[in-house]
């Protein structure tokens, strides 16, 4: 409706609505009708997109087309009043359910009939064989006191016992802020049809009830609520599925909002069989890899644990191994006891796409995730559900994995969550720690359920601390596991803990890296005290540059925002006892991608084959056995727009304009090429300030990478052009808190 409306419907005015293209691929584009955030004088008044030639919707052809414009509009015109003519009280059967619905849906829903020998009713106000996989499910609603009389809230009032996904809170007479997944006991299909009542339910992706397969979790029939505060009666065809083992499955992973579900008399003809001791929650189906699940792998001893520790915004000359002018003891240890590289790159110079690369191994825009959030949106981008992360392709080789920390890749949206890319357990806050924006920015989550909102910040890296060596305290020896640790350290607020004010005697930041220093140390004993040092591979990178404001790179130009080496490069410090040699500085260009199939290289695990990954195995560079770096090119891209190819030491930035910058470039800290008429080569070995343009004296080297960005972005993309391995951004709608 807001894209027929013209895409300018949000809820301000002048306001491009959340069902129109992204604003960030439409800005600087022949056609956008964005600038600087305000629709421009004579933009065309909707959009319209040739999705075969621009799938990303860059390119509006409004004025271009305008017989198909016309019968387009004509088109919408006329689904909107077929739409209203067919509007009817909601008694009326949705779409997705009239074709299995039987009778009346609202009548006599109390005495309802069990279309089989199984029933549950939950009139005991219990679950009566039903397990909680995932998060909480609230008690029957004739059970809460503060239900009793709330004639507003959407939930059924006519029947006795509905089970709720509301809950009772301590300080709250009525809270939705949590998630819940509920499964019936496993029955084998031996009639033809089940039922069950349904109410409320206004976010079908997020909020349903299912038909699952008991053994694969494949999601065989789903429905939302009755979008309405009285109960539904569902009634479903499923003689295709005789002799199969199911169960019924109840979904609730929506924070926020009223349409929350209530369900009851879930009924089948059926034969109960022994189901597992725990069912497991719905896997995810993934593309054509999902023969990993069978490889052979490396016997579990021969597999090191692996610990990823992930600074936030730490900038290359911050560690005293760096050049800081202050110790930072634990980690100048850890660089003098394994491998040190002096140049590290990560594939991103912001936070979300580089977490991104460094969990796929792939370049950001190959993964669908080259920016974040829209600031002041209530939505966000997330990491498709099809990409495959270091934590999955570990999973068949026997691993457990825990992330903790900042996520940042999607989290209150299915398919991108840490439990939907691999990861066992998740213990962090989903974003950026802030007081301005979205109430999660301030709230601690595990798995799915926030479990402490109005978190204060300087309690967070100590818990992220219990967090990791409470799991590694309580892991089983002969099991490995992946540890993804990603710290709010060193991205604002500059907030150390009371303990480490003034230790550095170099101001704030210094002691906010210094309690950083002191986290990591915290890992590293957890390891010795359970006799696992030998047994782990401990790995500290940072995802992007120091901010600009805060934070040093050292003799590198440019921060985070920026394709200098100072928004790229950062520390990389890798040890492991007895396999990589100790006191190693390596000069050899290496990237945050290449963590992907290092890990998989260990664990003996084949990288999938169906994907790109752009990440090398360094193994041999890490143990001494080579010192060449395994890229013959890497590329800096800021967002979509891709600003430098490097081949070894030589660097050509490209030309750009001030429109090809993502929209992060408007933050206010020290830019360098935003605007570059003319390509700029520098050689990195004399020349790792950029300052030096070599470009007239090394025509070869130049026309060398113009024709590699060439290739390139006809494969990942750039500005206004869609590569042919570049995958489309993904989103989907959040609940708001």
């Amino acid at each position: 409706p807001a894209q027929s409306d013209g895409g300018f419907t949000g809820s301000k005015p002048g306001q491009h609505a959340w069902g129109g293209a992204a604003v960030t691929t439409l800005v600087g584009t022949p056609n956008s009708d964005i600038e600087d955030g305000e629709i421009i004088p004579g933009a065309p008044p909707a959009q319209l997109y040739d999705l075969k030639a621009d799938r990303n919707q860059t390119k509006n052809v409004y004025y271009e087309h305008p017989d198909v414009t016309q019968k387009m509009a004509a088109a919408i015109k006329k689904a909107k009043q077929e739409a209203d003519s067919s509007k009817s009280p909601a008694t009326k059967p949705r779409a997705a359910e009239s074709a299995n619905a039987g009778g009346s849906p609202l009548a006599k829903y109390d005495i309802f009939e069990p279309v089989g020998n199984l029933r549950y009713s939950f009139e005991s106000g219990e679950l009566d064989g039903w397990k909680i996989t995932e998060g909480k499910l609230g008690e029957p609603v004739t059970t809460v006191p503060s239900l009793t009389n709330r004639k507003d809230l959407p939930f059924a009032r006519h029947g006795s016992h509905h089970l709720s996904s509301l809950v009772e809170g301590n300080d709250k007479p009525l809270t939705d802020l949590q998630t819940g997944v509920v499964q019936s006991p496993a029955f084998k299909l031996t009639g033809d049809k089940v039922a069950f009542l349904v109410a409320g339910g206004y976010h079908e992706k997020d909020l349903f009830v299912a038909l699952v397969d008991a053994d694969s979790g494949e999601v065989l029939m789903k429905t939302g609520g009755s979008k309405d505060p009285r109960m539904r009666r569902i009634e479903w065809d499923v003689s295709k599925w005789k002799g199969q083992t199911v169960r019924f499955e109840v979904v609730d992973r929506i924070t926020g909002g009223w349409g929350h579900l209530n369900v009851d008399d879930f009924s089948a003809q059926g034969e109960l069989v022994s189901a597992p001791s725990k069912p497991e929650p719905k896997a995810r189906k993934m593309p054509a890899k999902a023969d990993v699940s069978t490889q052979a792998s490396r016997p579990a001893a021969e597999k090191p644990n692996i610990v990823v520790i992930f600074a936030d915004d730490l900038g290359y000359g911050d560690l005293g191994c760096y050049g800081a002018k202050y110790p930072t003891p634990v980690l100048d240890q850890m660089a003098a006891e394994g491998f040190r590289s002096t140049d590290m790159i990560s594939a991103a110079n912001v936070c979300t796409p580089s977490r991104a690369a460094l969990l796929t191994g792939r370049y950001p825009s190959r993964a669908g995730l080259p920016t974040y959030r829209i600031r002041g949106k209530k939505e966000h981008y997330g990491l498709h559900p099809d990409e495959l992360t270091i934590a999955e392709l570990l999973k068949p080789a026997g691993y457990r994995s825990l992330a903790v920390g900042k996520w940042h890749i999607g989290f209150l949206m299915e398919g991108a969550h840490p439990m939907d890319q691999g990861f066992d357990e998740y213990f962090g806050l989903p974003y950026n720690y802030t007081t301005s924006h979205d109430p999660w920015n301030q709230a601690i989550f595990r798995d799915r359920e926030m479990i402490e909102e109005n978190v204060k910040f300087p309690t967070i890296t100590p818990r992220y601390n219990e967090e990791v060596v409470q799991f590694i305290k309580d892991h089983p020896k002969d099991e490995p596991f992946f540890i993804y640790m990603a710290h709010q350290i060193a991205h604002t607020p500059i907030v150390p803990g009371k303990a480490f004010l003034g230790k550095s005697k170099e101001g704030k930041y210094a002691d906010f890296v210094t309690e950083l220093d002191h986290s990591v140390g915290q890992v590293l004993q957890a390891l010795r005290d359970h006799d696992l040092d030998d047994d782990t591979l401990v790995v500290f990178l940072a995802d992007n540059g120091h901010h600009g404001k805060v934070g040093s790179g050292g003799p590198l130009a440019g921060s985070k925002y920026t394709t200098m080496e100072g928004g790229h490069r950062v520390p990389g410090i890798f040890r492991w006892p007895g396999k990589i040699p100790a006191g190693k500085v390596s000069d050899a260009t290496l990237t945050s991608m290449d963590l992907l199939p290092l890990f998989c290289d260990l664990a003996g695990v084949e990288l999938p084959k169906d994907r790109t990954i752009d990440g090398k195995n360094i193994r041999n560079v890490l143990v001494g056995q080579s010192d060449e770096s395994p890229h013959e090119f890497l590329y800096y891209y800021n967002g979509f727009n891709l600003q430098a190819v490097r081949k070894g030491n030589w660097k050509l930035h490209l030309p750009r304009t001030a429109a090809d910058q993502p929209y992060w470039g408007a933050v206010s800290v020290k830019r360098s090429f935003v605007k570059l008429d003319q390509p700029f080569l520098v050689n990195l070995e004399t020349d790792i300030g950029e300052k030096y343009n070599v470009a007239a004296d090394n025509p070869e080297v130049v026309s060398t990478l113009l024709n590699e960005a060439k290739r390139i972005r006809a494969e990942i993309g750039d500005v206004g052009q869609t590569g042919s391995d570049q995958r489309a951004l993904w989103r989907n709608e959040l609940s708001k808190l």
